[in-house]
């Protein structure tokens, strides 16, 4: 990237610099790296040789998560001292710290906000609402396999959403507020990074919101289990501008970013012959197309397991992935129930000895505003995601797996308006994911993928045509494909995959 001190139109132009492992930790700096500019036709030529011999992968682009430090302006505050605070939640000297700098700051209890009954009272009686800071309840996480992961999501996300749902009644979409939301532990900054998913789908949906609610300067902040509150900087802190979170750690700042990446087409060594995989939603969109592949080239033995009954359509889709090797199972279980699911588990066992591999594929899309979105739409959303990471941990985690797979979504980064409570589940997945890793001996890796225009639930000609007036083109199944291999056998855990109409090079 360009130093501050240079800009596109200097001849000798100054860089920096951030070399990274393949964690994406910034290993070395390098600051105000000189380099003359091409003049024009030698920088066409440059460009057309690296599109030609470098990126002829369709306009694919694969990108991997860094986070950058940086350090905020000091000296202005988002919001005056003397301005109308509400701090919901919280310890108490932390609620204590922030009071000491905005005096007039009205103390509320979360527990107030654990069902939408008189949200909009309490809200409404306190005149004028400048800035709401809201400490997220944190419980150390022992292990994954943990029920409070799903208890207390209506401590983080749904207190959120009855908030912003009373907000909108009084009429605050239409003013200016400032959200200062504070999380403990949700990121991971490095790969050893030990972190407590719960609310880091919290993250996701208030990122998401920033995009529906223009009048409001929505933070999102983590901060680590232990660190002092840094409210000295926090009043300093700008709005996210891409409605990503910020994190602060060992006293310092910082940010995420997507960078492209290139990742090695490595030789095909993670997929078992005959191996046995379970796919949790295997019955449509990616997870077919994954079925497909693994039966073609693996002889693979696969499991689908659905909440739909076997109907018409999946039967006919099993009938024609048998024709080409053997014939998948189908279970009815809804993977979000730890009952249903233990019986599946127990169904396949009585099949198969060994589980090599779990795919999670599950999806629900209910895209609404959150104005018009019910907390059964945000729940039925949510859980796909959120249950069932910690059903699957909970059925499968004394299988001696080879893998597991996480298909989530580049709206982990994008943040789409409107899909609120998709983008927080695939935000939760991500962070559980990375957990995961680290509790389980297998290989765990997350696909952020992004848009499919010929198989799955966005895949008609309505939603290709908005595609690709934003310069995004469908993945198809070989280039996917191949992408998860590569995955798999390479040395990053996450990786996004999107494709555009245009050829981008990566320098």
């Amino acid at each position: 990237r360009l130093s501050p001190t240079s800009t596109t139109n200097d001849k000798i132009q100054k860089i920096d610099i951030d070399l990274c492992d393949a964690t994406g930790k910034i290993c070395v700096k390098i600051k105000s790296f000189s380099s003359r500019v091409l003049e024009e036709k030698h920088m066409k030529n440059e460009l057309n040789s690296e599109i030609t011999s470098e990126n002829d992968s369709n306009n694919l682009l694969v990108l991997k998560t860094i986070w950058e430090p940086f350090t905020p302006d000091e000296g202005k505050e988002i919001i005056s001292s003397d301005s109308q605070v509400v701090i919901i939640g919280g310890e108490i000297s932390e609620k204590e710290t922030i009071k000491g700098e905005y005096p007039n700051a009205i103390l509320l209890d979360d527990e107030l906000f654990n069902t939408s009954k008189g949200i909009v009272k309490i809200l409404e009686d306190i005149n004028g609402i400048d800035q709401i800071f809201w400490l997220v309840s944190h419980i150390p996480l022992n292990t994954l396999t943990d029920e409070s992961l799903l208890i207390e999501q209506n401590r983080g996300i749904f207190q959120c959403f009855r908030i912003i749902k009373a907000l909108v009644e009084i009429g605050y979409d239409k003013m200016e507020l400032t959200w200062t939301i504070i999380t403990r532990q949700t990121q991971p900054i490095n790969k050893k990074d030990h972190v407590s998913p719960t609310h880091a789908s919290l993250h996701g949906f208030m990122g998401s919101a920033s995009k529906e609610y223009s009048n409001w300067n929505i933070r999102l902040i983590d901060l680590d289990g232990s660190t002092n509150f840094p409210i000295s900087q926090i009043k300093t802190l700008p709005k996210n501008s891409d409605d990503n979170i910020i994190v602060y750690r060992t006293e310092q700042w910082f940010r995420q970013q997507q960078v492209p990446v290139r990742i090695s087409h490595l030789q095909r060594i993670e997929f078992k012959m005959d191996g046995v995989y379970v796919i949790i939603g295997g019955a449509g969109g990616i997870g077919e197309v994954w079925s497909k592949y693994m039966i073609q080239n693996y002889n693979a033995k696969i499991v689908w397991i659905g909440r739909r009954s076997e109907n018409s359509e999946i039967q006919t889709k099993i009938n024609d992935l048998s024709k080409i090797g053997p014939k998948p199972l189908y279970i009815k279980a809804d993977a979000t129930n730890l009952e249903a699911l233990k019986k599946a588990y127990e169904i396949i066992k009585k099949k198969y000895n060994k589980i090599n591999g779990i795919v999670h594929s599950a999806i629900v899309l209910s895209d609404r505003s959150i104005s018009t979105m019910k907390e059964s739409e945000l729940t039925s959303v949510l859980s796909s995601k959120v249950d069932t990471c910690v059903r699957l941990s909970q059925v499968f985690h004394k299988e001696e797996l080879d893998f597991v797979l996480f298909f989530s979504s580049m709206n982990s980064f994008t943040k789409s308006a409107g899909q609120s409570n998709y983008v927080a589940g695939c935000v939760f997945e991500d962070a559980f994911a990375h957990q995961l890793a680290l509790e389980w001996k297998c290989k765990v890796k997350v696909m952020n993928w992004g848009y499919w225009g010929s198989v799955g639930i966005v895949s008609s000609e309505i939603y290709r045509d908005r595609m690709k007036k934003f310069g995004i083109d469908s993945i198809e199944a070989p280039e996917g494909m191949e992408a998860l291999e590569s995955l798999l056998n390479g040395p990053f855990d996450q990786i996004s995959l999107m494709k555009t109409t245009k050829a981008v090079v990566i320098n």
